[in-house]
């Protein structure tokens, strides 16, 4: 399949097969978004980000599908940063999703609500209490299912790792 840019690619993959599909972006153009792959059969793969400047790449398997409530696990107090992605494949409902911060023990430490188009995404670092110390979770509650990643890494202009942190659905 060609790099892909806005729009669709179309392609087969013959039994037992496999292709790549790649995003057009370079290092100068960089881009956030998301691609749906929509087939008849049963279908497998892995998402990959790459950060040229730190050679660093993160991974995540694809999920056949979201769900109305996930949770992404979280470290505080240790220097490195939580990052969601938030996408909405609905063709005509808004996600109206509430973002709950939990501590390790469950407890709420802050909430607030975001709505995210039909068939859109948002991304963004969630805001933290500054008592926040420990881990625990942030939770989306969702009219509509929603998919999510979270990317966890050092403070910007720092040259250390990044890594994906896959949503659990509930």
């Amino acid at each position: 399949v060609p790099p892909l840019a806005l729009g669709t690619a179309t392609g087969t993959i013959p039994v037992g097969g496999s292709t790549i599909i790649e995003t057009a972006d370079t290092a100068s153009t960089l881009t956030t978004g998301w691609a749906q792959v929509t087939s008849s059969q049963s279908l497998g793969g892995t998402a990959i980000f790459r950060y040229d400047p730190w050679s660093q790449e993160a991974a995540v398997p694809l999920l056949t599908s979201g769900g109305p409530t996930l949770e992404i696990p979280y470290q505080a107090g240790n220097g490195l940063s939580l990052g969601v992605a938030l996408a909405n494949p609905s063709a005509t409902q808004a996600a109206n999703i509430t973002e709950v911060i939990r501590d390790a023990n469950g407890k709420q430490l802050s909430s607030r609500t975001l709505t995210v188009g039909p068939e859109s995404h948002t991304a963004f670092n969630p805001t933290f209490p500054a008592n926040t110390t420990t881990g625990g979770v942030v939770e989306y509650d969702s009219n509509t299912n929603i998919y999510g990643l979270g990317i966890r890494s050092a403070p910007q202009g720092t040259a250390l790792a990044f890594t994906s942190v896959r949503a659990a659905y509930k």
